[in-house]
């Protein structure tokens, strides 16, 4: 649903869209719900300029909507790919885009770097889907 229309200080136009549905674009269906923020940009002559997941400039539009970033991409049942992306990051070495696909910010790297990492994030996944419920019900959205 198209969250609101900003209009920046710079002249610049945000569209900002929030959903939480099962759609894959183009009218495809993925059989389950995933959350998304996203905005269009264009410049105060109405050309594109930036689109996807801007977050930063969201934020600054829209700063009510920064408890709910760190859901973009989230899935009623997990967070996008949530073992395989934050392991994939550990293995990488990038331990904030980690703690990003695990939707675990105050994660030490002790937690993401000791073996058994997967038992880990499977185990926090209840908590932290009720949480997810509970937001998703916080921006109107049936569960």
């Amino acid at each position: 649903m198209l969250y609101a229309t900003k209009t920046l200080p710079n002249g610049f136009k945000l569209e900002i869209e929030v959903r939480f549905d099962d759609s894959c674009g183009l009218n495809v269906n993925n059989g389950h719900r995933t959350f998304a923020i996203t905005g269009l940009l264009t410049d105060p002559k109405g050309r594109f300029d930036a689109a996807g997941a801007i977050h930063n400039e969201i934020v600054e539009a829209a700063p009510e909507l920064a408890p709910y970033i760190k859901w973009h991409l989230c899935g009623e049942h997990e967070p996008l790919h949530y073992v395989a992306n934050t392991e994939y990051w550990v293995t990488d070495g990038n331990l904030h885009n980690a703690r990003n696909c695990a939707v675990w910010h105050d994660a030490t790297d002790e937690d993401l770097r000791i073996d058994g990492l997967k038992d880990r994030l499977m185990a926090r996944l209840p908590d932290l889907m009720a949480e997810f419920r509970k937001d998703m019900e916080s921006l109107g959205f049936e569960w």
